[in-house]
């Protein structure tokens, strides 16, 4: 899939999708094979967290019953003659933030940023039943490109609320939105050199241009 002023990219292999019978089951299986759950895979390579295991938060939200679960794992890609320094801050449990050093002495540098390498995605097909297939195809889709948090509940305009609460919803969207689209379009069009206040801003700002 490719938006506006992109380029599709399929070269490397980092998608993985189970369908399976048992999602905890097959999630455990995974788990014990991969300890690390992916990361480390098209790593830079240039900081400790690429290889971390997983949080143990993450761990028990992937061990729920729930229709669909995924984690994607990320690197770190610092910008040239960069050093990149992962902080949390005076909150130790709360997630990750990527600061920037470079041997120059310039700090803030905006092209260091996280990158994700590597998604594991497991539908469970029993729990997951009810949609069409072009509708769950979509819904993997979305959620693949995007990766939002497990267990929200997502926008009725959206594909992602075909799951809300956990099972299938009757009336969530047939197929990809305006509203699914149009947030794509910005992800994927997003300036990386803004702040991060400044990038959510452009995002929500033509997403709600797209769709009105």
């Amino acid at each position: 899939m490719a938006f506006k002023g992109q380029e599709a990219d399929c070269s490397k292999q980092n998608l993985l999708i189970f369908f399976t019978q048992n999602g905890t089951q097959t999630f455990n299986t995974v788990l014990h094979d991969d300890p690390f759950l992916g990361r480390g895979t098209d790593s830079s390579g240039l900081t400790r967290d690429d290889y971390a295991l997983p949080d143990e938060s993450d761990i028990r939200q992937l061990r729920e019953d729930r229709p669909v679960r995924w984690y994607r794992a990320i690197s770190t890609d610092p910008a040239d003659g960069v050093i990149a320094i992962l902080s949390r801050g005076s909150q130790a449990s709360g997630p990750a933030k990527v600061l920037s050093d470079s041997i120059r002495g310039v700090f803030g540098h905006k092209r260091t940023q996280l990158r994700a390498t590597y998604l594991i995605m497991i539908v469970d097909l029993p729990r997951s039943a009810g949609p069409t297939w072009g509708q769950l195809a979509d819904y993997i889709a979305f959620a693949s490109l995007t990766s939002p948090k497990l267990g929200d509940v997502f926008y009725k305009g959206s594909i992602m609320s075909l799951y809300n609460q956990d099972r299938f919803q009757q009336g969530a969207p047939r197929q990809l939105t305006s509203f699914d689209l149009a947030t794509l379009q910005a992800l994927y069009g997003a300036d990386a050199d803004l702040a991060a206040h400044d990038e959510q801003a452009e995002i929500t700002h033509e997403v709600t241009s797209e769709i009105r």
